[in-house]
């Protein structure tokens, strides 16, 4: 399983066979709740027949597609294609998510109310010039922040790699 953060945010997952290394599946590019099955991996891979063919401007000519297939010839718009019960099941999946990542949030700043996190989120901030401090001061003032501020980055690292609550 690999995991990848791509420029415009989003999270895509991806999952390979240990043994080949054969793709077998990714999710996240258009939003957290769907993956893209390779359909070659299937045991029964006929049984997918897609509803769709898209970029077919970019298809090699030896590849046939079936007579009266539907085809566009670039990205299309799912929730114009997909059938009702199926844009019924996505939105009900990314409610659900929405309302997890609501409920974590959550948790996490429940968390981040406690005293010692008070002061872990305090930003050092500059002196005045009646303020000057020395050299040995300010790194000494340095290090503990950076202390606090990696200590304040591995509890948030432990609690968002906590498995979700069902």
């Amino acid at each position: 399983m690999a995991t990848t953060v791509r420029p415009n945010g989003n999270i895509r997952r991806s999952a390979s066979c240990p043994e080949c290394g054969t793709s077998l599946w990714s999710g996240g590019d258009k939003d957290p709740v769907t993956v893209d099955v390779r359909t070659g991996t299937l045991d029964r891979p006929e049984l997918m027949e897609p509803d769709l063919h898209s970029y077919i401007e970019s298809k090699i000519p030896w590849i046939q597609l079936p007579e009266g297939a539907k085809t566009c010839p670039g990205p299309f718009d799912f929730r114009k294609i997909w059938p009702k019960l199926s844009l019924k099941r996505l939105d009900a999946a990314l409610k659900r998510h929405e309302d997890r990542v609501k409920r974590k949030t959550a948790e996490i700043a429940a968390v981040m109310t406690s005293e010692d996190e008070k002061e872990a989120d305090k930003t050092p901030t500059a002196q005045s010039p009646e303020e000057k401090e020395d050299d040995e001061e300010f790194e000494k003032r340095y290090r503990e922040t950076e202390k606090a501020l990696q200590e304040r980055l591995e509890k948030l690292t432990l609690k968002l790699s906590e498995p979700e609550k069902a």
